[in-house]
């Protein structure tokens, strides 16, 4: 189940071990004790062989070169 399966039951919250990935750096994280910490190498490393994860950050790869982030001056 996904946050967008239902509007009436809350969002599921993330368990230890699960993965996030920032959209802005493509930064990996990995939630523990209900906080974000820095992936270490191992989990960086199993990250690579996930070819859903290696996806989402090569399309963000991708999306970043044909739309550069601003910056303010």
């Amino acid at each position: 189940m996904t946050g967008l399966d239902t509007v009436n039951e809350p969002a599921p919250m993330p368990n230890d071990g699960d993965v996030a990935i920032c959209l802005y750096c493509n930064h990996i994280h990995v939630f523990e004790g209900g906080q974000l910490r820095n992936a270490t190498q191992q989990e960086r490393d199993e990250v690579a062989l996930d070819p859903d994860i290696m996806e989402t950050l090569q399309f963000n790869r991708m999306y970043q070169k044909r739309y550069p982030k601003r910056r303010d001056t």
